[in-house]
């Protein structure tokens, strides 16, 4: 009776552990997929004086001011590349910060989820489409 009992066990865990299994994987690829997707949505252009970053978690979004400068402000936009040119399509509201030089400015990546819909629809890439300066100098895609 007791090799019975065993055998019941075994098998009623199998059956429980097998559906968790699973879901568990379902859940970890669609997230990391997820994840991915949306870091690729993004498009880092090489004259910003704003780098975007993700964290290792891929949760948040880092600014990093690369320049010399003291960041007072940024736009993102939607941008598809043209041959060699970038066409701005569509541009989001001015973020006011305060950045000194080599600071990271960290957002949640789901502020820019809506976004990167709309800008995936367009077949376009957010980025960093302007930069204004505590000097008053400002940086544009061009």
């Amino acid at each position: 009776m007791k090799n019975k009992n065993r055998g019941h066990r075994k098998i009623l865990t199998v059956m429980i552990a097998i559906p968790i299994a699973i879901v568990s994987f379902g859940m970890n690829r669609t997230g990391k997929s997820h994840q991915v997707e949306f870091q690729q949505s993004w498009l880092n252009i090489p004259s910003s004086p704003l780098e975007i970053r993700f964290s290792p978690s891929k949760r948040d979004m880092e600014l990093f001011n690369r320049s010399s400068g003291h960041v007072t402000g940024y736009r993102i936009g939607c941008v598809r590349e043209v041959g060699q040119r970038l066409k701005v399509l569509r541009k989001l509201p001015v973020v006011q910060t305060n950045l000194e030089t080599g600071t990271v400015l960290i957002s949640s990546v789901t502020v820019y989820t809506d976004s990167v819909g709309r800008c995936t629809r367009d077949k376009a890439k957010l980025a960093v489409v302007e930069v204004s300066f505590r000097d008053g100098s400002l940086w544009r895609v061009k």
